[in-house]
């Protein structure tokens, strides 16, 4: 027993020796050179003892195999490690490829390695590492959080709030981290920058470059941010789809191309979630025109797909140059310019950022607005315009251009292949100059090709018309006018075969033209023989239009009237020339020289002419050779004619059942063409019988009965009756001519005739006097007596004749009887009263005479026959 006691003793003082031993080394301190544990390597352990053990460890290596972390052992551990331990401090460290250094003193912990810098108080209860954490800068993120927090061992949880700041915001954080899977919550405060509040999260360069420059704003704050992630070996790694957010921003300026001015919003809320950002604008302005209801879309903003930007851009506004910039930086060219009304616009952008490719869709709509294309003014009631990328689609518009065209307007427009096809719809058009009408169409359909890649050419295929615009500059080529014929009131109104016109302006107010056309028939002549092929060059500006065709022979000058110059070619107008007649609106003249004219079969020998047209008021005036002139004026379906100095020729046409030869003739007519008046005068004419046998008869006549047989003559009989001067007053009902008066003296015979010629039914009602035996009066009147007394006062012997009957065939009949018996008792009656007469004792029954209206000579009223010698026919008056 004594010696066990010994033995037990000996031992506890080896131990206590060597305790003491022990304690005096970890007192002085104990350095081990290098130790090596399963998946752990030390290299120079030093172990001090103060209060508690005090550990230093140069390098500690962790090796790649997993350490398992059972709670139900590491929990005494750490228990046991944190009453043993006073400090620790591991100047270098290697775990899974991360590298940093770790101390630990007072419960102060500090961790500084390749992602972060850490200071923080722990304190360890019941299974739960609380911690103060004074310090956590990150070297990825430049960060510094602090704040306080709880780890559980067992639940392996942790639970953290405090504060961040870094980036250029201020804010408060929640950390929530369940073994690997954490939740991160961020408040902020007002900054300034998007740059910093993005450098976190792993954008697109492009996405990245796009909301740093081009969105700026007063005043910015994170309302709440959302990141659920997962810890990789230490690093955490976040899935696209878990975050979430909230942001305000105000004063915001967006800058959607570099060549505009940014959009301008009051305030804008940015949502972030399902890896794209809303962005909902308030009061927005793009240069004082309201956006409302824009919005903007970012779409994958962490996913693998290229990030884009959908732009969607609403407003009602006038579309001029300052909206048509905007949407021409985004190859968007519209050819229209607005000049007073509103569009409301509904345009969607999407803008992949990295290659800066644009889709464009968008519709647009207004009402009565006004517009300008290339300088032209236009109007709308109503249009409804859809996009789609470089394709517009007109699906209605409703145009109108001054009073003059009424069109709806439907199709295509292609602004990459830079070519349209559209479908017009005219309801009207009215295009003239002055009164005169040059296009006019209704209710007619018509496809429009629009081709602008250099120059904007527009063709109208069924028109075969294209139009070239080079700025203000234009080209209108016609190649066929027998395609606008419908179109041109002009042109229907000549027997067109076919014909061509080019047209080019360099500003719309003054017009070059040139081009050839054929007619199937012409009123024109040359030498007898149709002129149909016309090639003309000409001007019109402000000032007027110019036009000059077949090398000089027409030309034509239009300003408020219309100026036509002939020459060399004769005119025909009538039936026969196979031309319907022109109406023209502006007021014209038309002068010829060297031109014949023939009118309604009627030839007109002039050396010169002139016409004067006016609406429905008509001016002719001609010079005939070698001196007469036709002077004539309509007004409506009336007309007053003056002809002097007409040819035999020339009347013959008028008065064709007669052959008229030499002489010159003045006429003068009134009325209308069914109802009209006149004088006709003649001198020196020999009268014919033509298609009728009126002469014939009446010398067959007078042949026969040896009583009148006296009244044939050398001046009057088969051959002609030749007129030294004559004047008829007549006038013309529908076909019936009506001889009031007439009176012509010829060389041996006078007459006087009154009565009617029905031309419709070819008969005749007329009652002539012939007054014959002038040569023997001029003797037998040297005796008065005799010459009373013999052949009555007026020196002449005279007959009436009555022509009834046919035209071809008349009967002529006389009171010759009655005439024989009542001769004696004259002669009886004469040489009675010729005392009176000779001493002039029947000057008071003269007079009474005089009054009692005996017809005397027809006289036209005055001016009725220019240039008439009225003294000659009164003092030659039978």
């Amino acid at each position: 027993m004594r010696r066990l006691l010994i033995v037990f003793s000996l031992a506890l003082l080896a131990m206590l020796l060597l305790a003491g031993g022990c304690w005096y080394q970890l007192r002085k301190g104990i350095t081990i050179p290098s130790l090596t544990l399963p998946s752990v390597r030390i290299s120079r352990l030093s172990v001090r003892l103060e209060h508690r053990l005090a550990v230093n460890i140069d390098e500690l290596t962790i090796a790649r195999g997993r350490i398992a972390f059972d709670p139900e052992t590491w929990i005494p551990r750490i228990r046991t490690a944190s009453r043993l331990l006073q400090d620790l401090h591991i100047r270098r460290f290697r775990y899974h490829g991360y590298s940093g250094s770790l101390a630990w003193t007072d419960r102060t912990f500090h961790l500084k390695n390749d992602l972060l810098e850490l200071t923080a108080t722990l304190a360890f209860r019941d299974g739960v590492f609380a911690f103060d954490l004074e310090r956590l800068r990150t070297r990825n993120y430049d960060l510094l959080v602090s704040g306080s927090g709880t780890y559980g061992f067992r639940s392996r949880r942790l639970a953290f709030a405090g504060t961040v700041q870094g980036y250029g915001i201020h804010g408060n954080v929640e950390l929530d981290l369940q073994g690997e899977e954490g939740l991160l919550r961020l408040r902020t405060g007002d900054f300034s920058t998007l740059a910093d509040a993005l450098a976190p999260f792993p954008l697109e360069p492009e996405l990245r470059s796009w909301l740093t420059k081009k969105i700026t704003a007063r005043a910015m704050r994170i309302e709440e941010l959302r990141c659920r992630f997962r810890l990789d070996r230490g690093v955490p790694v976040l899935d696209p789809q878990s975050i979430s957010g909230r942001a305000r921003l105000r004063g915001v300026a967006i800058t959607f191309n570099p060549d505009l001015a940014p959009v301008r919003v009051e305030e804008a809320l940015l949502r972030w979630h399902d890896d794209l950002l809303d962005c909902t604008l308030t009061r927005p302005f793009y240069r004082n025109r309201s956006l409302a209801g824009s919005h903007v879309t970012v779409t994958n903003l962490l996913g693998d797909n290229p990030s884009s930007v959908d732009i969607r851009l609403r407003t009602r506004t006038r579309l001029d140059q300052p909206v048509l910039d905007l949407l021409h930086a985004y190859d968007i060219d519209l050819p229209l310019v607005q000049t007073d009304g509103f569009t409301a616009a509904d345009l969607r952008l999407v803008l992949r950022l990295r290659d800066m490719d644009v889709q464009a869709r968008g519709d647009f709509s207004t009402g009565r607005s006004g517009w300008l294309w290339q300088g032209i003014p236009v109007r709308c009631e109503a249009a409804e315009v859809g996009l789609v990328n470089s394709r517009i689609t007109i699906r209605k518009a409703e145009l109108s251009w001054q009073d003059n065209l009424r069109a709806g307007l439907s199709g295509d427009v292609d602004m990459a292949a830079r070519e349209a096809h559209l479908s017009a719809d005219i309801h009207s058009l009215l295009l003239g100059k002055g009164n005169m009408t040059l296009l006019r169409a209704e209710d007619l359909t018509q496809p429009v090709v629009v081709d602008f890649r250099d120059l904007t050419t527009i063709r109208l295929p069924l028109l075969e018309t294209e139009i070239v615009r080079d700025g203000g500059a234009a080209t209108v080529t016609i190649h066929s006018l027998r395609a606008v014929r419908p179109l041109v009131p002009l042109l229907e109104e000549i027997p067109l075969d076919d014909g061509s016109l080019q047209v080019t302006t360099p500003d719309m107010r003054r017009f070059r033209f040139q081009g050839a056309l054929t007619l199937l028939t012409s009123s024109l002549r040359d030498h007898g023989r149709p002129v149909t092929d016309f090639r003309f060059r000409g001007s019109s500006g402000p000032d007027g239009t110019i036009v000059s065709a077949n090398k000089g022979k027409i030309t034509a000058r239009i300003t408020e009237k219309l100026r036509i110059h002939l020459k060399d070619y004769g005119v025909v107008i009538g039936a026969d020339s196979g031309a319907t007649s022109l109406h023209l609106a502006l007021p014209t003249h038309i002068s010829a020289v060297n031109s014949s004219l023939r009118i309604r079969g009627f030839t007109i020998a002039a050396t010169s002419y002139k016409a004067d047209i006016d609406g429905a008021m008509v001016r002719f005036s001609a010079s005939l050779s070698p001196s007469g002139t036709i002077r004539a004026e309509r007004r409506g379906k009336r007309f007053h004619l003056v002809g002097t100095g007409l040819s035999a020729d020339l009347v013959r046409q008028v008065i064709s059942f007669v052959d008229l030869e030499g002489g010159r003739f003045n006429v003068s007519l009134w009325g209308t063409e069914e109802d009209f008046e006149g004088y006709l005068e003649c001198r020196n004419v020999l009268v014919r019988d033509k298609e009728f046998v009126l002469l014939n008869n009446i010398m067959a006549f007078l042949d026969t009965i040896p009583a009148l047989a006296t009244f044939s003559s050398a001046g009057f009989n088969s051959n002609g009756y030749q007129v030294q001067k004559g004047v008829v007053h007549f006038r013309y009902q529908q076909g019936v001519l009506t001889i009031i008066d007439s009176f012509s003296e010829g060389t041996s015979i006078n007459t006087r005739a009154k009565g009617s010629l029905d031309f419709n039914r070819k008969t005749i009602n007329m009652e002539v006097t012939l007054q014959t035996l002038k040569s023997l009066s001029k003797v037998i009147n040297t005796i008065p007596w005799v010459g009373y007394a013999i052949l009555g006062k007026d020196g002449t012997m005279s007959t009436v004749l009555q022509l009834t009957g046919s035209l071809q065939h008349p009967e002529v009949t006389t009171h010759l009887s009655e005439q024989a018996m009542l001769a004696p008792l004259n002669i009886l009656e004469r040489t009675l009263t010729w005392p009176f007469r000779l001493f002039g004792w029947d000057n008071d029954r003269k007079g009474k005479a005089g009054k009692a209206g005996k017809a005397g000579k027809p006289s036209p009223p005055a001016g009725a026959i220019p240039n008439s010698d009225k003294a000659e026919d009164s003092a030659n008056t039978p």
